[in-house]
This record gives C-alpha cells, sequence and structure tokens, in this order.
C-alpha cells in the first residue's frame, strides 16, 4: 500500500493526502501506485521529486525551515488566512488591522513578529508566487495576470514582479522553460 517514510515533511503531508484521495477513489484494497497500467506507474520517489520540483519553483530551502518557534497569534493566522484568499481585492494594513481589530501600529508590528515581513510586503509577495503559479499553469496575458492578483495596473504589477523575482513575468516563463505565450 501506500505509504509516506518522511512524516512531517511538506512534501511527506502531501503525498499522504493524494495517497488517501487515491485509496477514496479506487478502494483501499487497491496500491496507489499499481493501480495504474504498466506504463502510466510512478514510484513513491518520483512521485516526491515531482512535487519537491514543483515546490522548489515558488519557495527557497530557506523557507521550509521555520523561523520562529513561538506560536503566531490567530488575530495573525486570520489576516494571512484573509490575504491568501482575497489577493484580488484592496488589501491594506489599515484594512487588515481593522478586520482584526487592532491598532494599525500594533498589527503591523504583530504581523512582522509573527512572519518576519511587514503586511504589504507579504501581500505583494503573495500576489506574486499567485502570479507565479498562473504563469505557470495557465495561458492569461500579463494584463489579465495582473488583474487576476489584485495589482492596480499593468505596469505595477511588471515592477513588483521584476522586484521580488529579479526578472519580468516574460523571463520568468523562459527561464523556467513555460512554453507558450499569454494571449
Amino acid at each position: 500500500m501506500c505509504s509516506a517514510p518522511i512524516s512531517g515533511s511538506i512534501i511527506s503531508t502531501t503525498v499522504k493526502a493524494t495517497c488517501i484521495t487515491r485509496r477514496k477513489m479506487y478502494g483501499s484494497k487497491k496500491d496507489f501506485f499499481t493501480s495504474f497500467p504498466a506504463s502510466h506507474s510512478a514510484t513513491y520517489p518520483e512521485t516526491q521529486g515531482i512535487i519537491m520540483q514543483f515546490v522548489a519553483r515558488f519557495l527557497s530551502s530557506v523557507e521550509f525551515v521555520s523561523r520562529n518557534a513561538e506560536p503566531i497569534p490567530l488575530k495573525i493566522l486570520d489576516a494571512i488566512h484573509y490575504i491568501q484568499s482575497s489577493l484580488k481585492s484592496d488589501l491594506t494594513v489599515s484594512s487588515l488591522a481593522k478586520r482584526a481589530n487592532l491598532h494599525q501600529d500594533y498589527f503591523s508590528s504583530l504581523f512582522r513578529q509573527s512572519t518576519g515581513e511587514r503586511p504589504l510586503a507579504y501581500v505583494q509577495v503573495k500576489r506574486i508566487e499567485r502570479a507565479q503559479y498562473l504563469l505557470a499553469t495557465t495561458q492569461l496575458s500579463h494584463e489579465e495576470i495582473a488583474e487576476e492578483t489584485g495589482f492596480e495596473n499593468p505596469p505595477y504589477f511588471f515592477r513588483i514582479f521584476k522586484k521580488v523575482t529579479l526578472l519580468t513575468p516574460g523571463e520568468y516563463k523562459k527561464r523556467n522553460g513555460l512554453t507558450g505565450s499569454p494571449k
């Protein structure tokens, strides 16, 4: 049966979740990797390697290590969740602090203490990560991606993308071998 020997890691958790989903789809008696025909079979290390390559495209190895042993306050966790789910909307420190029912300066300080980044810098990085995902998985134009990720206009999107990744969106696609050009 499917097992993930590296317990506790992000990759292992992802592979385990995939195994569970696969078992639900094909029944608990079938093996995750042998339920495909031989021409489509994969092994655990291959699957783990593919997932690691995909994750590594968006994260540096330093980000896999926990920076802070202290628990993150619930109001900050809620803000992080809200940011992730609302990238397209207008996210300001003021609106995030109001949502957390905290003073703007205290919220910003607590956010930075918990995440290592200022709230708006965090929002920009998450928007660029989303833009990288959209560049890799869709054929949307750069303008559509800018709109989809909450940037006010394409030139601002290009400037922040280059600031975060040190590449323009077009250079990012070329460097990462993402074929096809945007519409």
